[in-house]
């Protein structure tokens, strides 16, 4: 009987090498795009450089075609006899006027443009006379039209895939190169460095998870500061740009925007709400007026950011309809443009009259906003209502210097008019004034930076599911009193166990910066300009 040689037999297999450095598909198909994205790049690049020699040409011959001569030499023409080339003494009137080309010199070399003489007209050609040609002229110039502007070599959307967006994270330079396929390219962002740099300094990162700031020019949408921390992952995140933080009482400035259109309210409007401030009960949606019922003002409701007052307004006066149109113009539920990719903020409807409380004040973990999109809808309100895209690089140059992206104001959507916005910057002053901002700007009309400013602000916060984390927000803006230099603010740091340095710190930390910084600029450059 054979023994059975299945059982028990080991087979020695050759050893193998370890594989180090290996990316995993996701990483792998990530570069295979980026590397399709840069062959297409390259391509694009070089017909736009390819074409342009074709355009200068284009541009110099209809200029030298407008001046009288052509810019091209005329074809060679067989000389006419010598006795030809004199003109009679007399001409009778009405004779054909004649056009002489006169004999190329003999030393002129092959090819030569050849000068066309051209007698002065008659005084006086019957109609329809013919007119003889000797020589060929150039044709008269026609009209064309304009010759298109160059477009772009690259948008938003390239920038997106061809550049590693974790270059942006916590920049301390305005400017950094990057190379691809063996070609340089310098990258010139918008960011402040002494900002950013003093922004990374006070970041206190033992008390939080997250922190994120961003400062913007609320007028070109360019970003001024985009710092952050991340505990989880300290090289590799950017908070900033993150569209997973519950929004909390920030998307109150979106409700307000829509009571003041679609309800005209005003800062003085008298609402009544039940119960506390911070809260939001069902029973506190009930429209009953009792000893128990209390009276505020809409500026204050926004101020002192009182719950079931939104909730009611969300939920009784303004409604699914009205809530989602006003929240998608201020960017929710929708991409935005910009350089590096952006989740969007995500805000979700129902019928149902609690949810829409909860939606209208805030008091929900379910709508999330980037601290980038938060910045934006303060820059809206300063823009007298219209949404401008954000944007972080100002150009992109090769290594010859030549540009092949430049930034451009882009303006979205008008979201609310100016007066509404006006109004909601009223809400927003008072919030820093005598509301729920008041501890962080404690003493500002006494700073000597501060007190030449018009400050204004939301706050937000809410705890995670696990209570664990503790999200806290400031969006916010500060602009001159007698001048026109504003910048729009936005703070959320995800406090642990121990509370550090709040949102509002942190906001009050860029304005003096920025602002400290532009006055002393502005008083420096004042002697210069009058000497």
């Amino acid at each position: 009987m054979q023994p059975n040689t299945e059982v028990g037999l080991f087979v020695k297999l050759p050893k193998l090498k370890k594989m180090t450095n290996r990316p995993n598909w996701k990483q792998y198909q990530s570069q295979l795009q980026r590397k399709t994205r840069a062959r297409r790049f390259l391509r694009r690049t070089s017909r736009f450089w390819g074409l342009l020699p074709l355009l200068l040409l284009a541009v110099y011959g209809l200029t030298a075609g407008l001046g009288g001569s052509s810019p091209l030499p005329t074809p060679p023409v067989a000389a006419p006899a010598p006795q030809a080339a004199s003109a009679p003494a007399e001409k009778p009137a009405g004779a054909p006027a004649v056009l002489v080309a006169s004999p190329a010199p003999a030393h002129k070399p092959a090819g030569a443009p050849v000068a066309v003489a051209v007698p002065p007209a008659p005084a006086e050609k019957p109609a329809g006379a013919p007119v003889a040609l000797v020589a060929p002229l150039a044709p008269a110039p026609q009209p064309v039209a304009a010759a298109p502007k160059s477009s772009p070599v690259l948008t938003k959307s390239d920038l997106q895939v061809l550049i590693d967006h974790n270059r942006f994270i916590n920049l301390t330079e305005s400017a950094f190169p990057f190379e691809m396929d063996g070609q340089r390219f310098t990258v010139e962002t918008s960011l402040n460095p002494q900002l950013q740099s003093y922004l990374l300094k006070r970041m206190d990162r033992e008390h939080c998870r997250f922190i994120a700031v961003v400062a913007m020019e609320p007028a070109t949408g360019r970003l001024l500061a985009m710092a952050g921390f991340d505990k989880d992952n300290p090289t590799n995140a950017n908070p900033c740009i993150e569209s997973r933080f519950p929004a909390a009482s920030i998307f109150k400035i979106v409700t307000a925007a829509a009571a003041v259109e679609k309800l005209g309210f005003s800062p003085t409007s008298s609402l009544s709400f039940t119960g506390g401030k911070y809260t939001l009960y069902k029973s506190q949606l009930k429209d009953q007026q009792n000893r128990y019922t209390r009276y505020i003002s809409f500026q204050d409701a926004f101020a002192q950011s009182v719950n079931p007052v939104f909730g009611k307004i969300g939920a009784r006066s303004l409604g699914k309809n009205a809530l989602q149109q006003y929240a998608e113009a201020f960017g929710f539920n929708r991409a935005i443009h910009f350089e590096i990719p952006l989740a969007p903020s995500i805000v979700s409807l129902s019928d149902e009259p609690y949810q829409l409380a909860e939606i209208a004040s805030g008091f929900n973990r379910q709508t999330v906003i980037s601290p980038l999109h938060g910045a934006m809808l303060v820059a809206t309100i300063l823009n007298g209502g219209e949404m401008v895209a954000p944007t972080i690089v100002d150009q992109i140059t090769d290594a010859h210097g030549r540009p092949l992206y430049r930034q451009h104001r882009q303006a979205l959507n008008r979201a609310i008019s100016p007066t509404a916005s006006k109004i909601v910057n009223t809400l927003m002053a008072a919030t820093v004034h005598d509301g729920t901002s008041r501890k962080a700007f404690k003493g500002y009309g006494r700073d000597r930076v501060l007190s030449r400013l018009n400050i204004g602000g939301k706050t937000g916060s809410i705890s995670n599911k696990t209570n664990e984390l503790r999200y806290d927000w400031f969006v916010g803006f500060a602009e001159e009193k007698n001048g026109s230099e504003k910048i729009a603010i936005s703070v959320v740091v995800a406090h642990e166990k121990f509370i550090g340095t709040r949102a509002g710190q942190y906001a009050r930390l860029v304005i003096e910066r920025f602002f400290g910084d532009y006055f002393t600029q502005t008083a420096a450059a004042g002697p210069k300009a009058s000497s």
